[in-house]
């Protein structure tokens, strides 16, 4: 099983990825197992991402719905996946805006769009601030991602992102060290990386090799406590094009 049969992407529509530790990995691996698999692959983003993560896909640089639809029209005819980002600054790309990629997805029905919803500037875990994470309306799965190295870890900017949300949700002081029922509470809480999710849920935990089989279980088991309309949970290893599923949990 790979991760896009894991994630069980059946029919094209938008997947767009949310939370930290690992999203454009994901994205990576299942642009690269869409392509050559699946359906046509569109990359992109409403917030930033480096180039070099999207470069070997050419991406289109427009600031114009018109001009950059065209182009990835263009380029999906060749047989190729495509990206699209709004502008560079340096090793930065800027995102699309949302609506310009429910526009792209209803005139390209046959492709797969991948959306990297969120930031986290490189960070393990993170809380969405009240304008994240920014999901396209028409989005058909949204793939929350939290990491696992930064179980044991204390609760600070070293391993996450808005360190001092994530202490509100969790009720837990910063500096305090995260444990595995706080994975499951950052996902299930309406003010975690779900926060404004749309289509079907599917929650990834990445680092798979941080984790013992006790601590996989109580996340488990704190994800099946609280009723939650989270679809699956899939334990993850590798990064960039190769992350793969260890173990898929049906919640």
């Amino acid at each position: 099983m790979n991760l896009w049969e894991a994630i069980s992407i059946e029919q094209p529509g938008i997947l767009a990825c949310t939370g930290a530790g690992g999203k454009t990995s994901l994205l990576q691996t299942l642009a690269k197992e869409g392509s050559s698999c699946y359906f046509p692959v569109i990359l992109s983003t409403t917030t930033k991402m480096f180039f070099h993560q999207i470069e070997k896909f050419m991406p289109i640089i427009s600031n114009d719905y018109e001009i950059g639809a065209s182009r990835i029209a263009a380029q999906l005819a060749t047989g190729t996946s495509a990206a699209w980002v709004n502008s560079r600054e340096g090793d930065k790309c800027l995102g699309v805006p949302a609506l310009w990629l429910d526009r792209l997805a209803a005139a390209n029905p046959s492709s797969q769009l991948l959306v990297e919803a969120d930031g986290a500037r490189s960070r393990l875990i993170k809380a969405p601030a009240a304008y994240e994470p920014v999901i396209p309306f028409s989005t058909t799965i949204t793939a929350g991602v939290l990491n696992l190295q930064a179980l044991g870890q204390p609760l600070d900017e070293r391993v996450a992102h808005r360190p001092e949300l994530i202490s509100s949700l969790l009720n837990k002081s910063l500096g305090e060290k995260l444990e595995a029922l706080d994975f499951a509470a950052i996902a299930l809480h309406e003010q975690g990386i779900f926060k404004t999710s749309r289509g079907r849920k599917v929650f990834l935990l990445t680092g798979a090799d941080a984790a013992s089989p006790d601590q996989i279980a109580a996340i488990i088991q704190g994800l099946r406590r609280k009723p939650a309309d989270i679809y699956r949970c899939i334990l993850t290893e590798g990064y960039g094009e190769n992350m793969r599923p260890l173990e898929v949990y049906d919640l």
